[in-house]
């Protein structure tokens, strides 16, 4: 059973939730859970939209478990909920048919899902090293990505006198390459692929000079 502060692995549940597609179907159902992963002392969770790949983790203590499964989003409210409101530890297991998570002394008992194989290619996704000085240009961000970025928080450190009215920064950069994805951090513990449009040139929208065209 892997054990940490429930708030920290709030952090990594929540925010991942955000990123799935509660409307997806089909052969893409995978789209709408949150896989849920144990490496030891490790616990973390990966969602995608297609669009967004996000992955949270928490360090925490187990007795060398390792494990993974995927579990329906929807699923999860509950558990959200309780992780948040939390001040102790949580701890989460796998029996091999469904996630058990014990919160505040509450239990949650969640089934999993098929498809959790089809995270295994994403986690090389994540480039192990980006050199943000090396990526001009623009990037071009629907709408309603951002609306998903704008939604994520820090749980654990937002509930601090020290941290109350600075909240974790959102840290973008864009890949070199222009057929590759950008990358976004949220704090040290949330990561986020983003599929986006590059624009080389500047943007019609910024290209007027000194803003003075922008008045009539």
């Amino acid at each position: 059973m892997f054990t940490a502060p429930a708030r920290k692995m709030a952090n990594a549940l929540v925010n991942a939730m955000i990123f799935v597609d509660p409307k997806a179907v089909d052969g893409r159902a995978y789209l709408t859970g949150v896989r849920l992963r144990v490496r030891t002392n490790v616990f973390d969770t990966t969602a995608t939209d297609s669009y967004l790949l996000a992955q949270g983790r928490a360090e925490g203590t187990s007795p060398g478990d390792t494990w993974s499964a995927l579990l329906p989003a929807g699923s999860l409210k509950g558990v959200a909920a309780s992780l948040k409101r939390s001040k102790t530890d949580a701890s989460v297991d796998f029996d091999g048919t469904a996630v058990t998570f014990l919160v505040s002394g509450e239990k949650y008992r969640i089934e999993t899902m098929e498809g959790v194989e089809r995270f295994d290619p994403m986690d090389s996704l994540f480039p192990d090293l980006m050199d943000y000085s090396a990526s001009p240009g623009y990037a071009v961000i629907d709408p309603a990505i951002a609306a998903k970025l704008g939604k994520l928080k820090d749980y654990d450190s937002a509930n601090t006198v020290v941290d109350a009215h600075r909240p974790h920064a959102l840290v973008l950069g864009l890949n070199p390459a222009p057929s590759k994805p950008a990358v976004a951090a949220f704090g040290s513990d949330m990561r986020i692929l983003i599929a986006t449009r590059r624009a080389p040139y500047v943007p019609d929208e910024l290209s007027y000079s000194g803003w003075n065209s922008w008045m009539p």
